[in-house]
């Protein structure tokens, strides 16, 4: 064999073992009772005088999922053998080894001014409708990140952090008898407590989600209000099971408390995964997206940072079917699928802006952010959003059946997006997630609420001055036909005219710029028919 073979064999294995395998680590599903896991327990340590202990953790009561964890005294592997022993057994469902997952690789481009990710996904214009932070029943909408750590302290996220409020912190007890000691704005699963520790991913991750908003701070976070949850440490697949299991409890507990205990959780975010694995392999892991979804939240996940089929190679968690799942590859600023990203017709549900993101780093500093990473926590923030919308019957229909809402309001994410022609027949949607297109498409819940439908005669509400020469036009339409927008200087002179179409919410509005133009009166108009109306406003120029 010569040196090029050699290297080549070299770099394969190190692919492979990049999801590794962790020694003496087996997830499992078992419906036993206590006798029979007993017996599981002695059968397994008689398979050698090696192993000193064998102890089943639990990682989701609900759906009987448990981690067996295998003490040796020459760290020797038995997964393999008791595996094997494992599959014979009448009582266990299925059994496989832990994996390690990894963060999705962060290219280190060159840094871009401003977020333009936010104007391309439509978030400005959505502000217009909602900044998130409660729904109709003002339910405090949470958003969870499970991730490898997050600065909790960083100066630009204090406002939106998750707080349980059931948990007295610093007195040693867990109070909310959730199962964690502390837990104020989420668990790190290694100590399982609520000491967060600090990494620079999730950070990223949490920034991109919900920053703190209109602070005069920093960035801006997709939810100018919305709360994070975050979970550190998520870093195998058992902590995966057991994150999502802390998340699926919170969000339990609120519905059958009607708030009085856990967290309006409505989606999950988790960047992290294993490559060329199916979901159909770990059961486990794919289980739990039914299992968040049955009690209204919607999963979110990244896909591999390669430029791969993963309906071929295989990706998790993105090759789980679960409907309650979104799937997110990447593009960049010019709407085009970035060229180390995974796709797959079947598995990939469409994509967001990723490469240089402008988002929080530890130590209350700031940077760009890449990847698939980036994408999924766009399509997580905007979930966020769409809970939030002010619409009755939706907040009627999310309370009375959360999990049928969460596959809706899935759906309006899918439905909404912009088509690309780099994602055409490569992702299930074939396009970039747009945001208010998706608030328009859950415009049948609100066609019966006034205080989000489209109501009354033409009119002009007001001119916002956004400064540098720039205005935003906000107004009000009877109806969704085309109108048109011009504006007049004071001697009558037309110097700009479009057709704006209104969207299905109250208030619609468009966006000019008179920086080019002197100082003086301007005057707005809009024609509908036979109908039209003006608004006079007063342009000062830089």
């Amino acid at each position: 064999m010569n040196r090029l073979s050699i290297l080549i064999l070299f770099l394969l294995i190190s692919i492979s073992t990049f999801a590794q395998k962790i020694a003496n680590e087996i997830i499992l599903s078992s419906s036993a009772d206590k006798s029979a896991q007993k017996e599981i327990l002695r059968t397994i340590k008689s398979i050698d005088s090696d192993i000193n202990y064998v102890e089943l953790k639990p990682l989701c009561k609900s759906l009987d999922i448990y981690l067996m964890i295998i003490e040796t005294s020459s760290g020797n592997n038995f997964s393999e053998k008791v595996i094997e022993v494992l599959d014979y057994n009448e009582h266990i469902d299925y059994a496989y080894s832990n994996r390690m997952t990894h963060r999705r690789a962060t290219p280190n481009d060159t840094r871009y001014p401003n977020q333009w990710n936010l104007e391309l996904i439509k978030a400005t214009e959505a502000w217009d409708i909602t900044t998130g932070g409660e729904d109709f029943n003002s339910n405090e909408i949470v958003i969870a990140i499970m991730d490898d750590g997050f600065d909790v302290d960083h100066e630009d996220i204090q406002s939106n952090l998750w707080e349980n409020r059931n948990e007295i912190i610093g007195d040693g007890l867990d109070n909310d008898f959730n199962g964690y000691i502390d837990d104020e704005h989420g668990i790190d699963l290694n100590s399982e407590n609520g000491d967060i520790i600090v990494e620079s991913h999730g950070t990223s991750v949490m920034g991109i989600v919900g920053a703190d908003s209109n602070n005069g701070t920093g960035i801006t976070g997709i939810n100018w209000n919305t709360k994070v949850m975050v979970l550190s440490s998520v870093t195998n697949e058992a902590k995966v099971i057991e994150g999502y299991n802390y998340i699926y409890e919170m969000r339990n507990k609120y519905n059958l408390s009607e708030g009085a205990n856990g967290a309006y959780v409505v989606a999950t975010n988790y960047s992290l995964g294993i490559d060329n694995l199916f979901g159909e392999d770990h059961p486990a892991w794919c289980g739990m997206y039914d299992l968040l979804g049955g009690v209204g939240i919607v999963s979110v996940g990244a896909t591999t940072n390669s430029n791969r089929n993963i309906d071929l190679e295989g990706d998790l968690p993105t090759t789980c079917s679960s409907p309650y799942f979104i799937g997110v590859t990447n593009t960049d600023r010019n709407d085009v699928k970035v060229t180390n990203a995974g796709f797959g017709l079947e598995n990939i549900d469409l994509s967001a802006p990723g490469r240089n993101t402008e988002t929080l780093k530890p130590d209350s500093e700031y940077g760009t952010f890449g990847g698939t990473s980036a994408s999924a926590p766009h399509v997580a923030g905007a979930l966020g959003l769409l809970y939030s919308l002010k619409c009755e019957n939706l907040a009627a229909f999310i309370k009375e059946s959360p999990g049928e809402s969460a596959l809706r309001i899935r759906q309006s994410i899918l439905n909404g997006t912009d088509a690309l022609p780099t994602l055409a027949g490569v992702t299930a949607t074939g396009g970039r997630l747009n945001i208010l297109k998706s608030m328009s498409e859950l415009s049948e819940f609100c066609s019966e609420d006034s205080t989000a439908v489209t109501t009354g005669a033409l009119q002009v509400e007001f001119v916002r001055d956004d400064n540098l020469g720039s205005y935003t036009v906000f107004y009000k339409s009877p109806d969704t036909r085309d109108v048109t927008l011009s504006i007049y200087d004071i001697q009558g002179k037309k110097i700009y005219t479009k057709l704006s179409r209104p969207g299905l919410f109250s208030r619609s509005n468009e966006r000019i710029s008179l920086s080019q133009y002197p100082s003086g009166i301007y005057i707005a108009t809009l024609i509908l028919g036979d109908e039209v109306v003006s608004y006079k406003f007063r342009h000062l120029a830089k």
